[in-house]
């Protein structure tokens, strides 16, 4: 009686613990920022002017709930000789299974006035970093995708073990006979132990620049869950062995 109640409790706690994710993420730094600035000097003593603008949003360390923000310059002046506009943008998650993030950014500054000496711009980024733990040999599908970056635009992306070692830290895939491929996925194998993830997503615009000052990035860090057929197999072997132990017990006290 005592052998038939220890295999279901076996094949219970087997599939409970083959289903809980690998993820123990222990810290966490996320934030977006956009700001933009204007400055014109005038000769002969004409006036000239400057202004600046911002909005910024962090989370705290101790919030590792998801992550959904946006801040923004809507049309905002720059004091009297300009004026800003654009958004940062982040969505990020952290389970026990899975690591996510996306960030925008984009951005422009229109000068109204004019002058000997014009300096200005205008920049957004978007930033995530994670430290997590994984006590056992782990599977996991890393996607990755971003826009082609343009003068002054970013996307970084690495994952590397809490020494410093790189596991992953490319943002594209060169291929041999084609152009750079901006969104892939990849199959990684992480041995026991702390890592650290991380992404950044920046846009910059100046007064004198040129292109479009947008930049987008994200990516999905998962644990790769077997197939239900492996499971089934698991279990069953599970259920085996506990069987064949009970049928030793069985004959050694007959």
């Amino acid at each position: 009686m005592r052998a038939t109640i220890t295999i279901p409790i076996l094949l219970a706690t087997a599939s409970v613990t083959a289903q809980a994710g690998p993820f123990k993420v222990t810290d966490q730094q996320r934030y977006i920022s956009i700001g933009a600035s204007v400055s014109i000097v005038n000769a002969g003593g004409e006036p000239g002017g400057s202004g600046s603008a911002g909005d910024s949003y962090r989370v705290p360390r101790d919030d590792f709930s998801a992550m959904n923000r946006e801040v923004g310059l809507d049309g905002g002046p720059l004091g009297t000789v300009g004026y800003a506009g654009g958004r940062a943008v982040q969505r990020s998650s952290m389970s026990s299974d899975e690591i996510s993030f996306y960030g925008f950014g984009d951005i422009f500054v229109q000068l109204v006035g004019s002058g000997d000496v014009i300096t200005g711009g205008g920049g957004t980024s978007s930033g995530f970093s994670a430290t997590f733990t994984v006590t056992a040999p782990t599977s996991v599908s890393l996607a990755l995708g971003s826009m082609p970056s343009m003068v002054g635009n970013d996307f970084q992306f690495g994952l590397s073990r809490a020494n410093g070692q790189m596991v992953w830290g490319l943002s594209s895939i060169e291929q041999p006979d084609g152009p750079p491929l901006y969104s892939f996925e990849r199959r990684l194998e992480l041995s026991p132990g702390v890592y650290n993830v991380g992404a950044f997503v920046g846009a910059n615009y100046s007064i004198d620049g040129i292109g479009d000052p947008r930049a987008e990035g994200q990516f999905i860090l998962t644990a790769v869950v077997p197939e239900p057929s492996t499971y089934l197999l698991w279990c069953a072997g599970i259920s085996g062995v506990a069987a064949l132990r009970w049928k030793r017990t069985t004959r050694a006290r007959s």
